[in-house]
């Protein structure tokens, strides 16, 4: 299964607006997350790493080593917790004098998938509403508290293919990753006034835990379409985390500055390919 070219073999794109924002991506232990940290970072942002447990945090800012121009904190909170996340932006405050200029709303949950075959469908509902809906919404709140005072702010919320075509034994996280993309429009709207701007990326499949493992949690039907587009011949490849962050970093970077209540695709055309 092999994807796009690697971190290593290609230039980090450069942001130099990024350098001395503040930002908080969650999710960002592992997969986009974790690279979106690292490409924040060499552009010279200050980065909360978040997760839900210290130690993953540690192994995380370990992992990501040299912030070049940048500084990685740690983060941890559990999203799904009001009150976490409430702790989570005191903290941010007290640290950064009430500044905080990105927010990357990056948290996942991919649960049983088989949604009709269950006795009770709160069973996969609450785990991943909780964490991608809820705990996007928690972020968001807290975010523009820090951000309208400073009527200034970029927040960049993560859905996913399925909130756009939906997916075979897919149910409970296209919803989720659909609410999340209606949530932000809103979002986008209330916040001009106050100069934040509110966008969606949706990337498809990428070269991540989440998906590499996708087959100890799925439906036969998710597994054969997670695996075609592991094995498709298509001309864009399946990509490597690295070449997706870049999306997140303009997104958040005043080069987007005259865009918001967006959402973009990434895909490399799977699906006008089809």
């Amino acid at each position: 299964m092999e994807s796009a070219a690697r971190g290593a073999d290609r230039p980090a794109a450069i942001f130099p607006d990024l350098a001395g924002k503040v930002a908080l991506i969650t999710g960002s232990t592992s997969g986009m997350g974790l690279e979106a940290a690292r490409l924040l970072a060499q552009n010279g942002a200050t980065v909360y790493v978040n997760g839900r447990r210290p130690e993953s945090v540690e192994r995380a800012i370990g992992e990501l080593g040299d912030p070049g121009s940048g500084t990685y904190l740690p983060g941890a909170a559990d999203v799904q917790s009001h009150d976490a996340v409430k702790d989570l932006f005191a903290r941010i405050a007290r640290e950064q004098d009430g500044r905080l200029d990105i927010l990357i709303c990056n948290p996942d949950f991919m649960t049983r998938l088989n949604f009709f075959e269950d006795e009770d469908p709160e069973l996969d509902w609450y785990p991943t509403m909780n964490t991608k809906v809820w705990g996007t919404v928690y972020c968001c709140h807290e975010a523009v508290k820090l951000m309208i005072p400073r009527r200034s702010g970029a927040i960049l919320n993560i859905a996913g293919g399925s909130a756009h075509e939906g997916v075979f034994g897919g149910v409970t996280h296209g919803g989720a990753q659909g609410a999340v993309v209606c949530f932000t429009m809103s979002l986008a709207k209330e916040m001009l006034r106050y100069n934040i701007r509110a966008n969606v990326v949706s990337p498809h499949i990428v070269d991540t835990t989440i998906y590499r493992h996708v087959g100890a949690t799925a439906t036969p039907e998710m597994i054969k379409l997670t695996t075609a587009a592991w094995e498709s011949e298509a001309p864009i490849p399946v990509p490597s985390p690295d070449v997706v962050a870049p999306t997140y970093a303009f997104f958040v970077s005043d080069a987007s500055s005259y865009i918001t209540g967006q959402v973009l695709q990434v895909n490399g055309g799977r699906i006008i390919s089809r």
